[in-house]
């Protein structure tokens, strides 16, 4: 709800209205919806919504009002050489103040694997603070490289989420390489592996191509004024030319991969000084153009805005001639955050799962659902509580075979099933070139988009599914290229639970008959091994260096399975597993 004595109640009536028109449409999804309603927020509310809320905010005394309690829990992230007090202290005084609740400052222990610091006497909070394990050091938040940070921002947002029962998503807002810490999270940098679970990402003065002043600090003792070590791993990747800014600004699938799809991305863009080195406006540490992430390649087609803020010179920015330090308690920031955070759309309305099979026999079928089929498919979805044996069983249908599609209807199908929009150009030649090449399947492509963000919003109408089934079932549907039945299904998971590792399975299903029937070569085995193992498609060069070893008789199937099993890579999705 809009707090009446908010900005934002003068404001909700109008809300209201707008939001009732556009969902009253029948022939609309409910996502759809939402969309247009998010659309129609920001072309018609924003500039009114910024003005009220900055004015407003530079008038008040801190105790004000109750704020309208965020749709998810706001997770707050500090930059290079701070800490959790010093970037978000003051904005944490204000929002404490006006009513929303402090969750406290979680912290990942390397050691452990565990979170700590949180108020454990507030349940479902507003807000929380979080710090990196290296903050207390000397020279504070700069002995991690951004993998490692991104690690710690998930571990984080788990345990978010488990202090919030109900709450499946969090909003980020990062300042400066917190920012980038997350996008390492939500592209899986490295061992990262993002879990869908952000709604929204804020990022206020955040290099996302780089700071020049990186390069100053390397060459320079200046920065020790500022607590930065010139030989810092931090420092060093906050370079416009690092290898994590190049896998993050270029993502190939193998390092990292692109942005997610299903997140409203926010760039804060602190300006009005003149940037060390650069001679460019900006906040004196980052220019105004690398703190937008429109300018990182690929980010077009992402639902993102721009906002650029003139910062105060304060008498508390830094000692150098800045004020990027000083961002984070500037309060035109603060209305921009708040801004953001109330026309975050709230968590979707769990919709039907009868409608999702109506449209299964709508688009793959192309006809109305009979009865009897409807009612089966809704229980099966009920019982697997997944839809991805049921979606498998509509593409691999005599009937839908028989409708003889070429390999355009085939993906135009997939676009309007599994993510209820019309195909992206770009997206759409891209997989009809590897359909047509025959560098993919149409049972790759399905593989694909099911395993996609955007298709697990759609299926937001299921409960969250427990690890390990998801990760059977993703068996089934990648080893043997289908769903899995129940008794199969319920066995695997008490096997994995009791054995507490995954490569006994793995092998059972390599070893099926009904595997081996596909006769699959070297190739084709490979590319399962990456897909069972590490969850994504495989780089070029590792993918010939395992078919070499096959082709050459210098290893085994299997032998090449326990070595996928053995991986970094795979022990750290093994560990998600079990903890």
């Amino acid at each position: 709800a809009i707090s009446n004595g908010s900005p934002y109640g003068q404001m909700g009536q109008a809300l209201t209205q707008i939001s009732a028109r556009v969902q009253s449409a029948p022939e609309e999804s409910v996502l759809r919806n939402q969309r247009r309603v998010r659309k129609t927020r920001l072309a018609i509310l924003k500039p009114l919504l910024s003005t009220i809320t900055v004015s407003w905010l530079l008038s008040v005394p801190l105790v004000a009002f109750a704020l309208s309690r965020p749709p998810f829990p706001v997770l707050f992230i500090h930059g290079l050489a701070s800490n959790a007090d010093d970037s978000w202290g003051l904005f944490s005084d204000f929002l404490l103040n006006n009513g929303w609740r402090f969750g406290g400052t979680p912290e990942f222990n390397p050691a452990t694997g565990e979170v700590f610091g949180f108020n454990e006497a507030v349940n479902s909070s507003d807000f929380y603070a979080m710090n990196f394990s290296d903050h207390g050091l000397p020279l504070p938040s700069q002995s991690l490289t951004l993998e490692q940070q991104g690690i710690q921002v998930a571990a984080v947002i788990r345990g978010v989420l488990e202090a919030n029962p109900g709450a499946d998503k969090v909003i980020l807002v990062g300042h400066s390489m917190g920012g980038l810490a997350a996008r390492a999270y939500l592209q899986s940098l490295g061992v990262n592996r993002y879990a869908g679970n952000v709604s929204t990402l804020i990022t206020v003065g955040t290099p996302h191509l780089g700071a020049r002043f990186a390069e100053l600090c390397q060459t320079s003792d200046l920065c020790l004024i500022i607590q930065v070590d010139r030989n810092s791993v931090a420092v060093g990747e906050l370079r416009p030319d690092s290898a994590a800014l190049f896998a993050l600004n270029h993502p190939n699938n193998t390092t990292s991969t692109s942005l997610p799809g299903g997140i409203h991305y926010v760039s804060i863009i602190g300006t009005g000084k003149i940037s060390i080195l650069s001679g460019l406006d900006g906040d004196g540490i980052v220019d105004a153009s690398s703190q937008d992430l429109s300018n990182v390649p690929g980010t077009s087609g992402l639902l993102l805005e721009s906002d650029p803020i003139f910062i105060q010179d304060r008498s508390d920015c830094g000692i150098l001639i800045e004020t990027h330090t000083c961002e984070t308690s500037d309060k035109a920031v603060w209305a921009k955050i708040i801004d953001e955070i109330a026309l975050t759309p709230p968590p979707p309305a769990q919709g039907d799962i009868s409608d999702f099979v109506e449209r299964l026999y709508q688009q793959v079928l192309g006809r109305q659902a009979d009865p009897a089929g409807l009612q089966a498919f809704v229980q099966q979805i009920e019982t697997f509580g997944t839809v991805i044996p049921t979606v498998l069983a509509f593409f691999h249908s005599q009937e839908f075979l028989n409708r003889h599609t070429s390999n355009a209807e085939f993906l135009t199908t997939l676009y309007h099933t599994l993510l209820d929009r019309d195909p992206d150009p770009a997206g759409f030649i891209a997989f009809l070139n590897d359909l047509n090449s025959g560098l993919r399947t149409r049972g790759n492509l399905i593989d694909i988009f099911l395993d996609s963000q955007e298709f697990a919003d759609l299926a937001s109408f299921l409960p969250p599914l427990d690890s390990l089934i998801a990760f059977v079932t993703n068996l089934y549907v990648r080893i043997l290229g289908r769903g899995p039945d129940l008794a199969g299904l319920q066995s695997f998971v008490a096997q994995l639970q009791q054995s507490r590792t995954v490569l006994p399975t793995v092998l059972i299903l390599l070893h099926s008959p009904e595997f081996l029937a596909r006769n699959t070569s070297n190739t084709e085995y490979v590319t399962v091994l990456y897909r069972v193992f590490l969850d994504r498609v495989p780089d070029a060069v590792g993918l010939a260096g395992w078919v070499a070893l096959l082709t050459q008789g210098a290893a085994t199937r299997d032998q090449l399975a326990a070595q996928f099993a053995a991986s970094p890579e795979f022990q750290a999705i093994q560990h998600q597993l079990f903890p």
